[in-house]
């Protein structure tokens, strides 16, 4: 695990690679049908690539911005906006 002595560098990596390693268990056959066993989204097949490829992107922006801000600017990075669920919830 990374400690204070460990760059930046190697902590955008791990943070990308689990990001990446996220997205592919995702996708993954087991994931996806047991999304599909539990919920109605029968016709599910995961995610597209651009989508994939998105959520990586937004998790570098998001490792840069909170690099850049101290803990507590960037624990608002996380806090859940009930305008957001509510949209992501249609």
């Amino acid at each position: 695990m990374p400690g204070p002595a460990t760059s930046s560098a190697w902590k955008f990596v791990l943070a990308v690679g689990m990001e990446s390693l996220w997205e592919i268990v995702e996708n993954s056959p087991v994931v996806i049908n047991r999304y599909r066993a539990v919920t109605v989204a029968l016709g599910y097949f995961g995610d597209s690539i651009l989508n994939s490829m998105s959520d990586i992107l937004v998790c570098s922006i998001g490792f840069y911005v909170a690099s850049k801000l101290d803990l507590r600017k960037s624990l608002i990075l996380i806090y859940p906006i009930e305008a957001i669920r509510a949209w992501q919830m249609q």
